[in-house]
């Protein structure tokens, strides 16, 4: 759970970060930052952060958002087996949800330290970047533009990848603490991602009568 919690609070603080979009640096020419900005977009990524990886798809919808995560098994202690699970995020309130299982499991932001994040992700499109620098660096065999922009109100440094005028990738300063590539952005959002059937039982209450 804590590594499921770990790649949760990356993706979350990745969409804050591309989402405060600022014409002062002309992200706006980016098809993925125009979107973020204009509320609604959906894009599939592979993720590396801290040693663990995952590969999905991202969804935003005003003060919603929805992922699928693919994750390793042998990560999880689960093998050879993947595991692929979805999150969403809807009146501050996490679900997340085990279609394999029809079980879905609440996670309540403020338990789980994460309000304050989520509230800063609801408010971005109000924030500004600030270039600090620019050039050229190899990334996935690639050598590809990059620019390394702070958040002005903390200062925390992120870069992103061009490739083709596009975003390629976003991701921590020097590309060493996290990674996001970005593929198959979209304005088309579908409202089944935020849905949870409900017949689904309660995660806790179903792992419980395993014993």
């Amino acid at each position: 759970m804590r590594k499921i919690l770990a790649l949760l609070t990356a993706l979350i603080m990745v969409f804050t970060l591309a989402a405060c979009a600022s014409d002062e640096i002309n992200l706006n020419s980016l098809q993925l930052f125009r979107l973020m900005k204009s509320g609604t977009v959906s894009f599939d990524y592979a993720m590396e952060v801290e040693g663990m990886d995952a590969t999905g798809t991202l969804a935003l919808d005003g003060d919603k958002m929805a992922m699928t995560m693919t994750m390793d098994g042998e990560m999880l202690g689960l093998g050879d087996e993947s595991m692929t699970i979805r999150i969403i995020v809807k009146d501050y309130m996490g679900y997340m949800v085990f279609d394999d299982m029809e079980a879905v499991m609440e996670m309540p932001l403020d338990e789980l330290d994460m309000l304050d994040l989520f509230e800063e992700f609801l408010v971005s499109s109000d924030m500004n970047l600030v270039q600090v620098d620019s050039g050229t660096a190899e990334i996935n065999g690639k050598t590809l533009t990059y620019i390394d922009y702070i958040e002005d109100d903390d200062g925390e440094v992120g870069r992103i990848f061009i490739e083709n005028g596009e975003v390629y990738a976003l991701a921590s300063a020097d590309a060493d603490e996290f990674v996001m590539f970005v593929s198959n952005v979209s304005a088309n959002v579908s409202a089944a991602l935020f849905e949870i059937p409900e017949h689904y039982m309660d995660f806790m209450e179903m792992f419980m009568g395993m014993f």
